[in-house]
C-alpha cells in the first residue's frame, strides 16, 4: 500500500473533510480523517501510513 493523506477536521464537525476525501480518492490517493485534537504533537505524523496532513 502507498502512503496516505490525513485530512485534518474539527473535532465537532468530522464531516467537513468529506469533499476533500472524495476528491483525493478520485485521484487514487488513500485518505483518512484526522481529528484536529490529534493532528498536533509528535504522535500524528508517525501514525501508520500517514505521510502528510492537509486541511479540508
Amino acid at each position: 500500500m502507498g502512503a496516505a493523506t490525513g485530512i485534518v477536521v474539527a473535532d465537532g464537525n468530522p464531516t467537513q473533510g468529506d469533499d476533500r476525501f472524495f476528491a483525493l480518492a478520485a485521484q487514487g490517493t488513500r485518505a483518512a480523517d484526522v481529528l484536529q485534537s490529534r493532528a498536533s504533537g509528535s504522535a500524528c505524523p508517525k501514525a501508520p501510513g500517514s505521510t502528510r496532513l492537509v486541511q479540508p
